[in-house]
């Protein structure tokens, strides 16, 4: 074979080879673009994951400015992640810098995206109880104990939200359902005590109170039937007034003992005097 020939052979095959490089790093390159497209979706997620950490973190530790650019960039990536709208409707609930407009929108984002959550419903709630837009926001509310009944907090609200309306039986009536449930809830009886007490039912409301303080510190006690008597002036009272309740009222009780002293059964309206002293019956507020 003469030399000429020769070259012409390896310069053949060095194309040959080369043609088959090029093919193949394309195909490689058109198999990492499918990939991303098909994932992009699953990496989106796990990116607004870590991005809603760190705005949850600013949000518990008070940086609202810091919490609220973390959500902006987040926010405008297509992909749906209702946690990250419900915190930012809560962000907007928060402050004088807060729209309760764009919180609700944020909130109603997040119910679509994922409509078995409770905490959107409730704080939709709480965005219309401050417009006091009373039944829209019991509806929210039983929204909430609907999806997640066994939270206090969510049956309180919709106690309260009928109370407010006027639908004193219906609010007895969950309550007592409930009363099982929340058997050693100090909110839960002073919710049952404010109901006795429209009603007139003063040796009713005595009993709950005695309850309530058998469950609460006096102070507690006193700083939850306040908030009680007027749901429509304080919107987060029902989450607040809930958090008094369970683990930390028993240890209360092992450490200090019970204050049944400070209700006299033989002075139910007197009681009803000192720890509901703004309750006033719904036709009188109409």
């Amino acid at each position: 074979m003469d030399m000429n020939k020769l070259y012409r052979t390896f310069l053949a095959a060095g194309f040959a080879v080369a043609a088959m490089a090029a093919v193949g790093c394309s195909q490689v390159d058109e198999n990492h673009k499918k990939f991303v497209k098909d994932n992009r979706g699953q990496f989106d997620v796990m990116r607004l994951q870590l991005t809603y950490e760190v705005a949850a973190e600013q949000y518990k530790t008070g940086e609202l400015d810091k919490c609220r650019e973390t959500l902006k960039s987040a926010l405008a990536v297509p992909t749906p992640y209702a946690p990250m709208h419900v915190l930012a409707g809560k962000l907007e609930m928060e402050g004088d810098h807060g729209n309760l407009e764009t919180a609700a929108v944020e909130l109603k984002k997040a119910v679509e995206i994922n409509g078995e959550d409770p905490e959107p419903y409730y704080l939709l709630g709480v965005v219309y109880q401050r417009w006091q837009k009373f039944e829209t926001a019991c509806g929210y509310y039983q929204q909430a104990v609907d999806h997640k009944s066994s939270e206090a907090s969510y049956v309180l609200a919709v106690a309260e939200m009928k109370m407010t309306l006027g639908q004193l039986d219906d609010a007895q009536q969950l309550l007592e359902d409930k009363m099982l449930y929340f058997e050693q809830s100090g909110a839960m009886h002073i919710a049952l005590a404010k109901i006795a007490t429209l009603k007139g039912d003063h040796a009713a409301a005595a009993k709950h109170l005695r309850d309530a303080t058998l469950l609460l510190p006096e102070d507690r006690c006193r700083k939850i039937c306040r908030r009680r008597a007027d749901p429509g002036g304080d919107a987060q009272g029902p989450a607040r007034a809930a958090k008094g309740s369970g683990r930390a009222d028993q240890e209360w009780r092992r450490r200090d003992g019970p204050r049944s002293r400070e209700i006299d059964e033989k002075q139910p309206a007197e009681n009803a005097r000192r720890f509901l002293p703004r309750i006033e019956s719904p036709a009188r507020r109409a």
